[in-house]
């Protein structure tokens, strides 16, 4: 059987990625292994927000289907007019940073084929570029497998950890580690109960931005008690976050969870729900509350919500603290794979 006959065209003009919304969501749409981080809400939020360097997004195409997209830019370079070598200019993936599943969007039909012309028109254009760096791949990736180009060297290594739960049909049936911390999760309610009721909130509409903003306060409140600013210190870091889930929520992928006791706000989950898999990317608490362990049963009732709606699997993320893995959750490995050209500034290393 013939290849499939397949092309890449450049885009470089923010505005005309930005055109591409509505086929990219199209696109999102038919990659039955894509996550929310491959959407254009998630990356086109964070090119507006930390865009650096030069946009290079790929346009896989079979004639006029898109059937792939790779969305990278180069960091660094040689200033303009410069003779003697400058810095190593690195192709990345838009979302290096805040995003903790990267890789490229290409329909099943096509992965291989797509993966490889994505490399071949690297090659193309590699006086442009020194490494590519592919951060943070899923095992799955068509990128962790494309066969490297003429003259390229590489590094494959693993990267971080996202233990991830099998969900069941029922809460009752979660594995025997799961099913114990869910036993003690309902005891830590009825112990907070006793206090004042409990009530469990899931933004929609306009609650959604006023619940993100009590989040990132009590994100801030939680790690100043440990004299650390935490992840969502930066102003842009929020500003990203607000332009991000926004555009999740259109699409009914967020899910931005809510503890109340009493009347008082104890916790805020903030997290995904697409195809089926549930990610935990962020919570805050009010330190307050934190020997009525208000973080545990908020990350409780994700997990109900999540096997309720019909996910399969629940996503912790990046890290391999301990409460993961009390849930029963299991190592997934990302994978990083560094390219070097033959035609590499020599400092530029895979």
């Amino acid at each position: 059987m013939r290849a499939p006959s397949i092309g890449v065209t450049e885009i470089t003009d923010p505005g005309a990625l930005e055109a591409l919304r509505p086929d990219w969501a199209r696109l999102w749409e038919r990659c039955p292994d894509a996550t929310p981080f491959q959407s254009p809400d998630w990356l086109l939020s964070w090119w507006n927000v930390f865009g650096r360097g030069r946009l290079l997004a790929l346009i896989v195409h079979r004639r006029d289907r898109l059937v792939g997209l790779a969305p990278f830019f180069v960091d660094g370079g040689r200033p303009s007019g410069a003779e003697k070598q400058g810095s190593v200019r690195r192709v990345l993936f838009l979302g290096t940073g805040v995003t903790d599943h990267l890789d490229c969007l290409l329909e099943p039909d096509y992965a291989d084929a797509g993966a490889a012309a994505i490399l071949a028109h690297l090659a193309a254009i590699a006086s442009r570029w020194d490494i590519l760096d592919l951060h943070q791949l899923r095992p799955g990736s068509a990128l962790l497998r494309a066969p490297l180009p003429p003259g390229w060297s590489e590094r494959l290594e693993d990267q971080e950890s996202c233990p991830v739960l099998a969900l069941p049909s029922r809460v009752e049936d979660l594995p025997a580690a799961g099913a114990t911390l869910a036993e003690r999760v309902r005891y830590y309610r009825r112990r907070a109960e006793r206090i004042a009721p409990l009530r469990f909130e899931t933004a929609e509409g306009r609650d959604i931005g006023r619940l993100l903003e009590e989040f990132f306060r009590l994100h801030a409140k939680r790690w100043s008690v440990r004299g650390q600013p935490g992840a969502l210190a930066d102003a842009a870091v929020r500003a990203f976050h607000r332009r991000a889930a926004a555009g999740l929520a259109e699409r009914g992928v967020l899910r931005l969870h809510a503890l109340w006791l009493g009347t008082d706000l104890a916790a805020v989950f903030y997290g995904f729900l697409h195809r089926r898999r549930a990610c935990a990317y962020l919570a805050g608490f009010e330190p307050r509350f934190a020997s009525l362990s208000v973080g545990a049963v908020l990350l409780g009732h994700a997990i109900e919500e999540a096997i309720r709606e019909g996910a399969t699997e629940f996503d912790f993320l990046r890290g391999r603290e301990e409460y993961k893995y009390r849930w029963g959750a299991r190592d997934c490995w990302s994978r990083r794979r560094v390219l070097r050209h033959a035609g590499a500034q020599p400092s530029a290393q895979p």
